[in-house]
C-alpha cells in the first residue's frame, strides 16, 4: 500500500518588496548584459588581428592554466580525502582549517610570492638543464613553469575545499553499509563513494581551472620576474603597467582587450559548469530535488 501524500503546500503570492526587488535586479542584470555586449561588440569590431606576441599571451596563460590544473587535481583530492576520511580526527580539523584559510589568499600575494621565491628558482633550474637552449627559449620555459607551479598551489586549496565538501555529500547510509560489509576505506572510496561524486569531483577540478585561468595578475607578476633581481619584485609590475601604457597609446590595447575578453568567457563558462556539477552532486541529499 502506498502511502497517502500530505498536503500541497501552496507558495504564497509576492509581496510589493518582491516585486520591486525582481523588477530592480532584472533591470541592472539587463542594463549589465548590455554593456557588456557594447563593450563586446566595440572592441572585436575596433580591433586588428593579434600579433604573436599577444597569441603568445593568451595560449601561455591556457597553457599554464591546464598545467596547474592537471598538478593541483590529485593533490587536492588527496587532501579532501585526508580531511574527510582518512585522516585522523585530530588532524583533520587543522587541514581543514588552513585549507580553507589559503583559499582566501589575495592572488597578488601568491603572485608576489612565486616572483620572489619559485621564478629565481625555476629560472636557475633552466639555465642549468637547459644550457643548450638560447636565452630566449630558456626564459620561455622558465616563465611557464613558474606559471604553472604559483597556479598549483594558488588552485589547490580551492580544489580540496570543494572536493571535501562534494565527498561529505556523499549519501551515509551508503558508506555504513559498505563498512558493515568490512570493506576498508580505500574499498568505500573506489566502490561506493566515488561513483556517486564523480562529477562533483570533476566539478570541483573545473572550479580550479576558472580560477587559474582568471588569474591574470599572479601570472603576470610570477612569469615578469624571471630572470631578475628577486629583491625588486615590484620591477615586473612597473613593466607592465607601462607596457599597457604603450599598448593603450598605439591603439593595441583593443586586440588585448578582445583576447581578455576571450579569456573571461572561458572562465565564466568553467566556473559555470564546475559550479552545475558540484551543486549536482550536493542537492542530490536534499529530499524533493
Amino acid at each position: 500500500m502506498t502511502p497517502l501524500a500530505g498536503p500541497r503546500e501552496w507558495p504564497a503570492p509576492p509581496s510589493n518588496r518582491d516585486r520591486a526587488f525582481r523588477a530592480v535586479g532584472g533591470a541592472l542584470a539587463g542594463a549589465l548584459a548590455v554593456a557588456f555586449v557594447a563593450v563586446a561588440a566595440a572592441l572585436v569590431n575596433h580591433a586588428r588581428g593579434p600579433t604573436p606576441h599577444e597569441l603568445a599571451l593568451f595560449g601561455g596563460t591556457l597553457i599554464a592554466a591546464g598545467m596547474a590544473t592537471v598538478a593541483a587535481a590529485p593533490i587536492a583530492l588527496g587532501v579532501a580525502l585526508y580531511v574527510v576520511d582518512l585522516g585522523p580526527s585530530r588532524g583533520r580539523r587543522p587541514v581543514a582549517a588552513i585549507v580553507e584559510l589559503m583559499t582566501v589568499v589575495p592572488p597578488v600575494v601568491y603572485g608576489l610570492w612565486g616572483a620572489v621565491a619559485i621564478s629565481p628558482r625555476v629560472d636557475a633550474a633552466c639555465a642549468s638543464w637547459l644550457s643548450a637552449w638560447s636565452d630566449a627559449e630558456r626564459a620561455r620555459v622558465a616563465g611557464l613553469v613558474s606559471a604553472a607551479v604559483m597556479l598549483t598551489l594558488m588552485i589547490a586549496p580551492t580544489v580540496a575545499s570543494q572536493a571535501a565538501q562534494v565527498l561529505r555529500a556523499a549519501p551515509p547510509g551508503a558508506r555504513e553499509a559498505a563498512t558493515g560489509l568490512g570493506g576498508t576505506r580505500w574499498d568505500i572510496f573506489l566502490h561506493v563513494i566515488l561513483p556517486r561524486t564523480r562529477w562533483g569531483l570533476l566539478g570541483a577540478v573545473a572550479l580550479g581551472l576558472g580560477r587559474a585561468m582568471g588569474e591574470g595578475v599572479a601570472v603576470a607578476l610570477a612569469t615578469g620576474c624571471v630572470g631578475q633581481d628577486a629583491r625588486a619584485p615590484l620591477t615586473a609590475a612597473g613593466a607592465m603597467v607601462n607596457g599597457l601604457e604603450t599598448a593603450r597609446a598605439s591603439g593595441d590595447w583593443r586586440s588585448l582587450g578582445a583576447l581578455g575578453l576571450g579569456l573571461f568567457v572561458m572562465t565564466l563558462a568553467s566556473n559555470m559548469i564546475g559550479r552545475a556539477l558540484v551543486d549536482r552532486v550536493r542537492n542530490a541529499r536534499r529530499p524533493g530535488t
